[in-house]
């Protein structure tokens, strides 16, 4: 991920062990979802210590950071293995492991040692408590605890958090379209990643992760709420009266209704004579909006343009990422672009006009 684009950041603790108190202060913190980690938080302390001592001797830049990233891939791969489905989708992080011994400059003997250590400890692992927190939260069959499982992996695992290869073009697109909002658009990005982001088989996270729990855990009910959830990205809508009075109708510019959507915040009094810009959700049948929206007057719905707002996003990702690189632990550099998108279903043929077009020329945003 690119600097600049609000990825986690933590304090490294980079030269000394942490006592147990501390560790488990700092394990929580990661996780920033309440959870009950208790369970497990002595087993991965243990390993934590073996980790920090063979980066102690073997590593010529020491950063904690990159131990507790160590230590949350074992905890994932424990619970329902996400991070090595996308270890084997994607060459730019084939071996994670690698990745996080490379940042901190180790050597080979050292490399060694932690693969064995974590290795060891995937196979020895007690039952994991963020797999307990996963499942408790889906089945409650609570929208809001189903996003919370979501965010945990769209926004803090930092496996994912590598394949965002630049955010900036999205904050840049949502900062426009919420006013300037900062703290609202990187909610609306990390809404819109948690339900809409796709691996480049065409996978959402939520739909990788009904995969890992129908295969590895035989859990087919799980498996079932995951695949019910329909997400529907940035899109702008026209309200109509809906009952009971907390809900809205909304239909899309392209066709869609949806009833009785359940809204967060207060409608504002003129709600019906303007029009909303959002995501939406919808979850055993009841329809959500998703992370922030915004109200405009209808002379914004008149120039609103789907495909211009996405070709723009996505056509800066992609031409980003085809003049970037990186090298995999083997020496070979391959671009980012061919590893993001290769597999995907997709028309690659520029289409000038459409990239120079945006539906916010000429719109007076008194922040452009």
């Amino acid at each position: 991920m690119k600097s600049g684009t609000h990825s986690p950041r933590f304090p490294s603790h980079s030269y000394y062990m942490l006592t147990l108190d501390r560790f488990t202060t700092e394990w929580q913190s990661r996780h920033h979802f309440p959870m009950d980690l208790s369970g497990d938080t002595p087993f991965y302390y243990e390993v934590y210590t073996r980790l920090q001592d063979i980066a102690e001797k073997h590593a010529r830049r020491m950063h904690g950071s990159c131990i507790f990233s160590l230590l949350m891939y074992v905890e994932n791969t424990v619970a329902i293995g996400l991070d090595a489905c996308y270890e084997r989708l994607y060459r730019s992080i084939q071996d994670l492991v690698w990745h996080w011994c490379h940042l901190i400059d180790m050597d080979g003997e050292g490399i060694t040692q932690v693969r064995r250590v974590v290795a060891q400890a995937i196979a020895t692992a007690p039952d994991s408590s963020l797999l307990r927190w996963m499942e408790a939260g889906i089945l409650s069959r609570d929208f809001f605890r189903l996003k919370d499982v979501a965010l945990f992996f769209a926004q803090y695992d930092l496996t994912l958090c590598l394949l965002y290869h630049n955010l900036s073009f999205r904050e840049d697109a949502y900062m426009r379209i919420l006013k300037g909002d900062e703290r609202k658009a990187w909610e609306m990005i990390w809404s819109d990643m948690a339900f809409n982001w796709q691996d480049k088989t065409g996978l959402t996270i939520l739909e990788r992760l009904a995969e890992q729990f129908d295969i590895r855990n035989n859990h087919t009910e799980i498996a079932n709420l995951l695949d019910s959830v329909r997400p529907e990205r940035l899109e702008i809508y026209l309200p109509q009266t809906s009952a009971p009075e907390e809900t809205l109708t909304l239909t899309s510019k392209y066709g869609g209704t949806f009833g009785q959507v359940i809204c967060h915040d207060p409608l504002p009094e003129n709600y019906q004579k303007l029009c909303f810009v959002g995501q939406l959700v919808t979850y055993l049948g009841k329809t959500y909006i998703n992370g922030p929206g915004v109200w405009y007057d209808r002379t914004f719905y008149d120039r609103w343009d789907s495909s211009i707002v996405w070709h723009e996003i996505e056509g800066n990702e992609r031409e980003e990422a085809m003049f970037s690189s990186f090298t995999t632990p083997s020496g070979e550099e391959f671009r980012y672009y061919d590893d993001l998108y290769a597999d995907n279903n997709e028309d690659d043929e520029d289409d000038d006009e459409m990239l120079n077009k945006t539906c916010f020329d000429g719109f007076g945003f008194p922040f452009a």
